[in-house]
């Protein structure tokens, strides 16, 4: 079975290569006309790629055959299943066609080839035909044809005008019984029977009876046309009046003998024109030079019937000819490749060559100047030789030279031929090197063009389309196919009248170039190009445009992150001068000095709350700064969903109460676990119930929900708040976004809540997404983070434990800031919680009481004037007196490196300013712990 498919497939595969090699054109039709197959002389004769009309119909791809012979040939083969044929002129092509058209099981297959010039030259016969009727009605004698029987076939008028009587399909003893003299008859008869039977000419002098009745002698002269098969097909004779001149047959005989030669020479201009379109037809199609003299050696020798033709190209010197490929008869050996010394032929011959004259000779041996070389002509096999030399520009370019082994007589019909063939095959020849230059040139620049970044197209002056590269026709949305050949505005109906049109005609009409920027509408959507047109010479336009869709989008974002960077600082100076009035309230009525213990305890307590609310403001903005900048490190370790989500509620809780919120959690049953960092998850989501209870009228639900897979663990907060809009919530994340506010900013905040929200479950290899039906639809914001496999629990404190105060007694704490406030007030904080207190506001001045006190805790500035604080800190740790007290660092500064440099320099903690003055009285807390159990 499979060596049945094999041979299938391999007859398949060697009719597909006989179709590709004949030199007919062919293609196959279905049953509904689509194409299925189109050999490659057929893509060559109808000007079009097989790929361009595979699978169209034949009516769609080529719609001028309606109404036309070919589509009645065409039909009616298609009804009838029947073989047909058809010759008939394509006016599209302006071209003759010949069609041969076969049925098969599938549809029909085409045979065709381009039978212009033959048509032409069947016209061209008709035409002479006509000429010929013409020229036999206009002369005096009789002229008739009559067939091989002797019935006669076409007469003249003048048979009628002088025997009165019309001729008829009659016999010749029919015609000498009624017209022939009686004393002529027997010789006529006679005559005709030898020339019938010899197949030669008819020759008679004899008298035929006019319409009078009386008999004038004519002489009748006729020539059998004989068929191939050498059997005679008509008779051509005339009847002359030679009446009057019976005595001048000498004339007569000269006359006979120039219409002999006239035919002759008909026949053989008819056998040269049919030479040079045999020729013409098979060199047409050749791209190699060297296959065109091939071809054309093959075609003349055969028809010359000599025994080698060779083609050679004279070198810069005239003194070699390099010899191409050639052909032979079989009987001498092909001399293709050889290079030949010209003088060894003799000095005379080639000079007869170089004088531009043919070189003729029919025996070596019996030439005079040939005789002399004949050791260089015979040990070839030449023994006669035709050379016919090609000049050009003065100087001798090819010899063609044709060979025989025997003597022979060269005519001029051959030797017509043979000069046919030089120039044609020259023409040809260097027709080859021009297309072939010409497309070395062409696959250069569409090279050249296709491997440019941008598209390129180039126009001419009435916006027709002749180039196009491969990324211009792919921003186009069409295919090179598509846009060649064609007008502009027809290819591209949208540019038409638009600005780009405008642009071209600018260019165009002003010479000068010009450039736009075009939105350009496709099926999906849109695409910005940036169009640039430049004028050539003739009105041409060179067109280069490129996709700028990326900027035109960057540079909406960075207009669009402009205009929000704008509203963020108008909010962070609203947010920031918001604390600063109750502060400044506050410390007016302190400086004042007339409150009372209530009034004192209520202004401190405003000016904490306010504090705390710019220290969230500022925590936020060196958060969202040091993640989005790749500067923090998680302390990643196995982390509880569970208790991350209960964390983030105990933080939002206070918010949500007081503005009585529902608050709904659920946790699907299972492993909860993932790798992250404990203290920053639980930011993320407490920064997501925070805007959640924020965007929430008083009164609303909350729902917090967490689903666990295979693969993910992720966290829903939903809620029935004011909701997004689609803008909004495209941007949702993204910094400085924030919905719209009131002038009172009732909710708060700057809009770094899920910025930071976003960087920071990225960072933990999660995802974060929100969704919002519309504005007063509520938002629900999804988290998912990877699953960590196993029941490993998370460790660590959970940090949730304060120390409310100072254990067993006051310590004795030293505050070190040049700032002279913020030391007063921190040393009246800490005098407040039953610690004692001293102040300095230099390192030198702290260093020096370090050595006069004994200290349980030291509270130092870093940026001090004289000594920074790290130094401070080293040379406390040096000090035997202060080598054991607490260093806690109070800055401005709080990236992760500064905590390290203060670890470094001997610090135990490191708060950042405002400091957070629950977190310092934990601190202190523990020291007192600590002195406890040393003291014990």
């Amino acid at each position: 079975m499979h060596a049945g498919q094999n041979s299938s497939q391999q007859m398949a595969q060697e009719a597909v290569a006989i179709l590709e090699s004949i030199s007919d054109g062919f293609y196959s039709v279905n049953r509904d006309w689509q194409f299925t197959y189109v050999n490659r002389e057929a893509e060559r004769l109808l000007g079009v790629a097989r790929e361009q009309i595979l699978g169209r119909s034949i009516w769609e791809a080529y719609p001028p055959l309606c109404g036309t012979p070919f589509e009645t040939a065409y039909r009616k083969a298609m009804r009838e299943q029947a073989a047909a044929q058809v010759t008939s002129y394509y006016p599209d092509h302006q071209k003759w066609y010949e069609v041969r058209i076969a049925p098969v099981a599938s549809g029909l297959t085409f045979y065709f080839r381009d039978v212009s010039a033959q048509v032409k030259t069947e016209q061209a016969l008709r035409e002479s035909e006509r000429n010929f009727r013409q020229m036999a009605e206009s002369i005096p004698q009789i002229v008739w044809i009559v067939d091989a029987s002797g019935r006669g076939v076409y007469f003249n008028h003048q048979w009628e005008a002088h025997t009165g009587v019309p001729i008829d399909s009659t016999t010749p003893a029919h015609v000498a019984e009624e017209f022939v003299h009686p004393e002529d008859r027997a010789a006529t008869m006679a005559a005709w029977n030898i020339a019938y039977e010899e197949r030669s000419g008819f020759h008679v002098e004899h008298r035929i009876r006019s319409a009078a009745g009386d008999y004038r002698w004519f002489l009748v002269r006729a020539e059998p046309y004989l068929g191939e098969d050498g059997r005679i097909e008509r008779w051509f004779g005339t009847s002359t009046d030679i009446h009057e001149e019976k005595l001048v047959k000498i004339a007569l005989r000269e006359s006979e003998e120039r219409l002999r030669s006239l035919l002759e020479s008909v026949r053989a201009a008819d056998r040269r024109h049919s030479f040079q379109l045999a020729l013409a037809d098979r060199i047409r199609p050749l791209l190699d030079p060297e296959e065109v003299t091939a071809v054309a050696s093959e075609l003349l020798g055969k028809s010359v019937g000599c025994g080698r033709v060779v083609y050679g190209e004279a070198d810069q010197t005239v003194g070699h000819l390099s010899l191409k490929r050639d052909w032979t008869d079989g009987n001498l050996v092909s001399m293709s490749g050889t290079r030949l010394h010209l003088d060894d032929f003799g000095c005379a011959i080639v000079d007869v060559l170089r004088a531009r004259r043919n070189v003729v000779i029919d025996d070596i041996l019996a030439d005079p100047v040939g005789a002399r070389h004949a050791a260089a002509y015979l040990p070839a096999g030449i023994r006669a030789v035709l050379a016919i030399p090609l000049m050009k520009n003065g100087r001798l370019r090819a010899v063609l030279s044709l060979h025989h082994a025997e003597a022979r007589r060269w005519t001029p019909e051959q030797i017509a031929m043979a000069e046919d063939m030089v120039d044609r095959t020259w023409s040809a020849v260097e027709s080859a090197h021009a297309q072939a230059a010409l497309r070395a040139e062409r696959d250069q620049s569409r090279h050249i063009f296709d491997s440019m970044t941008e598209g390129f197209a180039l126009l001419d002056s009435d916006w027709t389309v002749l180039q196009v590269n491969e990324i211009g026709a792919r921003l186009s949305y069409m295919t090179r196919a598509e846009l060649l050949g064609r007008k502009l505005w027809s290819a591209m109906p949208d540019l038409a009248g638009g600005p780009v049109e405008a642009l071209y005609r600018r260019v165009q009409s002003s010479r000068q170039p010009d450039n736009l920027e075009y939105l350009q509408l496709i099926p999906d959507g849109a695409t910005w190009l940036d169009i640039r047109a430049y004028a050539l010479p003739e009105g041409r336009l060179a067109v280069f445009f490129r996709d700028i869709s990326e900027r035109k989008s960057a540079e909406d974002k960075l207009r669009d992150a402009d205009r929000r960077k704008d509203e963020f600082l108008a909010m962070l100076a609203h947010e920031l001068r918001n604390p600063l009035a109750p502060i400044g309230a506050a410390a007016h009525l302190l400086r004042m000095g007339k409150l009372d213990e209530d009034r004192v305890r209520h202004t401190s307590q405003i000016i904490g709350r306010q504090v705390d609310h710019m220290s969230h403001l500022i925590n936020d903005l060196l958060d969202v700064s040091r993640v989005t900048r790749g500067l923090v490190e998680l302390d990643n370790a196995a982390v509880d969903i569970r208790q991350v989500v209960h964390e983030a509620i105990e933080q939002v809780a206070p918010l949500i109460q007081a503005r009585r919120h529902r608050l709904h959690a659920q946790i699907a049953p299972g492993s909860s676990l993932v790798m992250g960092d404990r203290k920053r998850l639980v930011q993320v989501v407490s920064n997501i119930l925070n805007n959640a209870a924020k965007y929430t009228s008083e009164g609303g639900t909350i729902t917090l929900s967490a689903d666990i897979s295979d693969a993910l663990v992720c966290i829903e907060v939903a809620d029935n708040g004011i909701g997004m809009a689609p803008d909004l919530a495209a941007h949702a994340f993204d910094l400085f976004s924030q919905a719209e506010r009131s002038s009172d900013r009732s909710a708060g905040g700057l809009g770094l809540g899920l910025a930071l929200v976003k960087s920071l479950v990225e960072l933990h290899g999660g995802s974060v997404t929100c969704a919002s039906a519309g504005l007063g639809e509520g938002s629900v914001f999804r988290v998912c983070l990877p699953r960590l496999a196993g029941d490993a629990a998370a460790g660590g404190p959970d940090g949730n434990e304060r120390a409310a105060g100072p254990a067993g007694g006051g310590l004795r704490v030293l505050v070190v800031d040049d700032n002279a406030d913020a030391a007063a007030m921190l040393a009246m904080v800490l005098e407040s919680l039953g610690h004692r207190v001293a102040v300095e506001h230099s390192s030198l001045a702290a260093l020096e009481r370090a050595r006069r006190e004994r200290l349980d805790a030291c509270v130092l500035d870093i940026g001090l004037p004289d000594i920074d604080g790290y130094e401070l800190a080293r040379r406390l740790r040096a000090q035997p007196e202060s080598a054991d007290a607490v260093l806690v660092a109070v800055t401005g500064y709080g990236h992760e490196s500064d905590r390290r440099r203060s670890l470094a320099a001997g610090f135990a903690h490191h708060l950042v300013k405002p400091a957070d003055t629950g977190q310092l009285m934990a601190i202190l807390a523990e020291v007192g712990k600590a002195r406890e159990l040393r003291n014990q």
